[in-house]
């Protein structure tokens, strides 16, 4: 029980350290299961306030997410035994307006906007637009959901 307790302890103050600049984002996932689903975990931390949860995966002790926090993307990365949350911005994480019946010309403005260049093979199959596309001198497979805007590269 003591090492528990002494364990718990430490988590709570590397978590208060670790969390410092995040004071306004949750520390804790409630009611955490060591075996939540990812609809589960997406259901929680929508319940906490993220909006836009996807990519919700499992590897090993770690489930990972991205998501918003109001305006801001967030790479989320939660401790499968404890709960605890590690979030912080994702630079890579981009948005994009795009609604189900936009054009694939209005597609690739919208891409264009946040930075990407010479977009082409744009497609579009139920609420999911793809597309390739230049940034940074690379070229990237695109992949978006017209619900909720973010750019995910493949």
């Amino acid at each position: 029980m003591l090492r528990i307790t002494m364990l718990a302890a430490a988590a709570a103050l590397s978590t208060s350290v670790a969390f410092a600049g995040n004071s306004d984002r949750p520390e804790m996932l409630p009611g955490n299961s060591n075996n939540a689903s990812a609809a589960e975990i997406t259901t929680k931390l929508q319940a906490l306030g993220y909006d836009r949860v996807q990519d919700v995966r499992l590897s090993g002790d770690v489930y990972t997410a991205s998501a918003f926090w109001g305006d801001e993307a967030i790479s989320i990365r939660i401790d499968r035994e404890l709960g605890e949350i590690d979030n912080r911005q994702s630079p890579d994480m981009q948005t994009v307006h795009v609604t189900d019946n936009m054009s694939p010309e209005e597609f690739a403005s919208s891409l264009e906007a946040i930075g990407f260049t010479n977009v082409r093979d744009v497609t579009k199959s139920g609420n999911v637009f793809r597309a390739t596309a230049d940034k940074d001198g690379e070229s990237h497979d695109l992949q978006v959901d017209a619900e909720k805007g973010v750019v995910n590269r493949l």
